[in-house]
């Protein structure tokens, strides 16, 4: 069951990473960056009230799978237009130690606190940690508007 799930949300992100890359986005990056957070918090929460059924579960997954494709793909023209000059590479790789980092400590934190909530409380639980990734997703929208003067890496010549 758990593998049809992985798949479902896999089916997502690879569809919404298509549609996205394939459309004449009429937003700007930052603001398709927000609608696309909040379409996959909406998801999430959704996932989170469809527990109790494998079945419904597998088919809300989809949802915050799609917003999570277009998400990376409209992130990556974002952090390409905002990294300063000739630091593209260093950028990209902070991006994804960050993200790679914080799927980490998510499952491990999940995991945890999965083991210790009671199955009455799965709705808040769910919310909850919709919540832990809206605020951090909210606070570098709001920093990637700041642009550093110079880069802290100068060129070797």
């Amino acid at each position: 069951a758990a593998g049809g799930l992985l798949a479902a949300r896999a089916a997502g992100t690879v569809l919404g990473s298509l549609l996205a890359g394939r459309r004449e986005w009429r937003w700007p990056p930052v603001l398709r960056v927000i609608a696309l957070q909040v379409a996959m918090a909406l998801g999430l929460a959704l996932t989170a009230a469809a527990t109790a059924d494998l079945w419904l579960l597998g088919v809300a997954l989809v949802l915050p799978g799609a917003a999570l494709g277009a998400l990376f793909a409209s992130l990556y023209v974002l952090v390409d237009r905002l990294a300063p000059e000739g630091s593209g590479t260093r950028t990209f790789a902070w991006l994804v130690t960050a993200n790679n980092g914080g799927l980490a400590a998510g499952a491990a934190a999940a995991g945890a606190l999965s083991d210790a909530v009671s199955p009455e409380l799965g709705l808040w639980f769910g919310a909850a940690c919709v919540l832990g990734g809206v605020l951090p997703a909210a606070a570098a929208a709001a920093m990637s508007g700041h642009k550093p003067e110079r880069s802290p890496i100068t060129r070797m010549r």
